[in-house]
């Protein structure tokens, strides 16, 4: 098997599939969806690695984002020279996620002198080993966006998490934050409508709204970015991730890229 990579088709990874037509050969499907779980780890270093080298900017000490495996056991993250106070959770955050999360909104706050950030967690009637809905989700909700407030950008992140150990939750979950042009759209009462008709229409369980959900942080107020921020850290934590396949990944991330 050959995998050539080619970062305009990042991240269309490999898939297993579930029957063999090679048994014949001698060829064993676990060990073949071993191989292919290596190749996706290693086509997504080289696209993520990639996408940084030419779009993100240089800072001193902070070339190139940490390894989403890195776990962080502090209540305190440095991001671009800034030192970011997280939520106190024993279990510890993934760096590589909240790295992603806090470059995410550091390209909406370049663009924008209001940003406004809401807080979605999406649930499911039944198990999936892959991650489809949420890019559906995504698709879709971009579509929908654009006839109502022609935004040129939307950033978001999701992690996905699966509490399997308890026996209680069926299915995963997926918590989830989208960034908009706060100049356009102050409160989310209308982009929950749209959020939740969406989520029904892809025939899943329910989209919950938390409390103080969204934060509408302008380009001078610290006080509510650092909020924000600690918010934020809830999808980088590590309790109840690891509850996947290799191939399938703990979260993703918009691709905005920072006003120069």
């Amino acid at each position: 098997m050959i995998a050539i990579f080619n970062p305009l088709l990042a991240p269309c990874y490999l898939k297993p599939v579930t029957c063999n037509p090679l048994k014949q050969c001698g060829l064993q499907l676990a060990k073949l969806a071993k191989e292919i779980s290596d190749i996706n780890n290693i086509l997504h270093m080289h696209a993520w690695v990639s996408s940084n080298q030419h779009n993100q900017p240089s800072t001193p000490g902070n070339k190139h984002a940490p390894p989403t495996n890195l776990i962080l056991k502090k209540q305190r993250y440095s991001f671009n020279g800034e030192s970011i106070n997280l939520l106190p959770l024993s279990n510890g955050f993934y760096t590589g996620i909240l790295q992603r999360c806090y470059e995410q909104l550091g390209a909406m706050m370049s663009h924008h002198s209001k940003v406004l950030v809401v807080r979605y967690d999406f649930h499911l009637y039944d198990h999936t080993e892959c991650n489809t809905i949420m890019s559906k989700f995504i698709r879709k909700l971009k579509r929908r966006l654009k006839p109502h407030y022609n935004f040129k950008r939307v950033g978001y992140i999701w992690a996905r998490e699966w509490n399997k150990s308890r026996g209680q939750a069926k299915a995963q979950h997926y918590h989830c934050a989208i960034m908009l042009n706060g100049n356009q759209v102050r409160h989310p009462d209308k982009i929950n409508a749209i959020v939740t008709d969406i989520w029904e229409r892809l025939g899943q369980a329910h989209v919950y709204l938390p409390k103080h959900q969204y934060y509408l942080i302008k380009s001078t107020d610290r006080e509510t970015l650092a909020a924000a921020r600690k918010r934020l850290s809830y999808l980088a934590k590590v309790y109840t991730k690891g509850n996947k396949q290799r191939y399938t990944n703990n979260y993703s991330t918009s691709r905005l890229i920072p006003k120069s």
